[in-house]
C-alpha cells in the first residue's frame, strides 16, 4: 500500500502509514523494507536505528546508509558504533566513509579503548586514498602518544609497510 501511495505523490500518506512499522517495536532486522521506503523518503527520524543496526553487522542496513555515512558528523555518532561501522566500511572499500567516521575521534572520544582500532583503519583508508604521507604522519603520531600501548607493534608495523611501499 505504501508504494501505491508513494506512486500517486502521496509521500505524507505513505509516512504515516509505515511509521507505526518503524517504531521501538519494530526492529530493522525484521522490518527492514518498512524503513527502507521511509527512509527514502527522507524520514531522518529513523536513521539512528538503521546506523545501530548497521554496526550490528545488518548489511542492507549498511548500504542503505552508507551515502549518509559519508557526509556525517562522526561527533554526533554514539563512539562505540563508529568502529564497528569504519570497519565495515574499510572491508567494502569505501574509504571516504572511512575516513569520514574516524575525523576527530580523539578529540570527542580521548579515553575511548577503539581509539587505535579507529585510527589504525583512518590511516589505511588514507594509503588507499592516495595519502600515504598523511598516513604516515598519523601512525607517527600514534607511536609518539601510545608508545607502550599493546597495539604498538601493529602501528609499527603498518608505518613500515607504508614507508617501503613509498
Amino acid at each position: 500500500r505504501a508504494d501505491e501511495l508513494i506512486a500517486q505523490g502521496k509521500a505524507d500518506r505513505a509516512r504515516v502509514l509505515l511509521r507505526p512499522y518503524t517504531g521501538e517495536r519494530h526492529h530493522p532486522l525484521v522490518w527492514f523494507s518498512a524503513y527502507q521506503r521511509l527512509y527514502a523518503l527522507q524520514d531522518e527520524t529513523i536513521l539512528p536505528r538503521l546506523i545501530a543496526t548497521a554496526a550490528s553487522g545488518h548489511q542492507p542496513s549498511f548500504d542503505l546508509i552508507r551515502p549518509e555515512l559519508e557526509r556525517i558528523n562522526p561527533a554526533t555518532l554514539p563512539a562505540d558504533l563508529i568502529y564497528p561501522l569504519a570497519q565495515r566500511a574499510a572491508r567494502q572499500q569505501h574509504y571516504p566513509v572511512v575516513l569520514t567516521l574516524t575525523r576527530g575521534f580523539a578529540q570527542h572520544h580521548p579515553d575511548h579503548p577503539q581509539l587505535i582500532n579507529n585510527y589504525l583503519l583512518a590511516a589505511r583508508a588514507l594509503a588507499k586514498t592516495g595519502h600515504a604521507e598523511r598516513a604516515q604522519q598519523l601512525l607517527t603520531q600514534m607511536l609518539s602518544r601510545f608508545a607502550h600501548h599493546e597495539k604498538v607493534a601493529q602501528i609499527r608495523a603498518t608505518l613500515n609497510l607504508l614507508q617501503q611501499q613509498g
